[in-house]
C-alpha cells in the first residue's frame, strides 16, 4: 500500500499546487510551460509512475509506468521531436494502464468508466485533455488500491 500512497500523494499535491497557482490548464503537461522550476513536472510524473509500476507488479503496469516516465523525461511537448515521444508516451501510458486494469486485475469496469468518461469529456468538457488525463490517472490508482 505504500507505493500507492506515494503515487497518489505526489500526483495530487502537484495537481493541487498547479490548480491553485495557475487554474485548470489545457492538460497536465501544459503545466510544464507555466512553472518556474521545470523539474517539478518530471518529478511529479515519475513520482506517480514509478510507485504505480511497483504497486502493479505486472508487465503491462511496468510498461504503462515506463511510458509515463517518458512523458516526464520529454516535457517540452511543443517541440517537434520531443513532442512525438511525449504524446506517444502519454497515450501509451493510459492505454497500457487501462489494459493492465482489465487483463491483470480483472477490473473491466474501470476501463468501462474510462471509456464512457472519455466520450463524455471529449464531447462536453472544456480542457478535455486535462480531465481525461486526471480520470485515467485516478482510475488506475483506484484499481491499484483495490486490487
Amino acid at each position: 500500500m505504500i507505493p500507492e500512497i506515494i503515487s497518489i500523494t505526489v500526483f495530487t499535491l502537484y495537481i493541487v499546487a498547479i490548480v491553485i497557482i495557475f487554474g485548470i490548464l489545457k492538460s497536465v503537461s501544459d503545466s510544464y510551460y507555466h512553472i518556474k522550476h521545470k523539474i517539478f513536472f518530471t518529478l511529479a510524473l515519475w513520482g506517480f509512475a514509478v510507485p504505480a509500476m511497483i504497486a502493479g507488479g505486472t508487465v503491462l503496469m511496468f510498461l504503462a509506468g515506463s511510458a509515463i516516465c517518458f512523458v516526464g523525461a520529454t516535457p517540452a511537448f511543443k517541440m517537434k521531436h520531443e513532442g512525438i515521444v511525449h504524446y506517444i508516451g502519454a497515450v501509451s501510458g493510459i492505454i497500457l494502464g487501462m489494459a493492465s486494469m482489465w487483463l491483470d486485475f480483472g477490473l473491466w469496469w474501470i476501463v468501462a468508466i474510462m471509456a464512457v468518461g472519455f466520450v463524455i469529456l471529449r464531447w462536453k468538457a472544456t480542457n478535455y485533455t486535462y480531465w481525461i488525463e486526471l480520470l485515467a490517472f485516478y482510475l488506475i490508482l483506484l484499481g491499484l488500491i483495490i486490487s
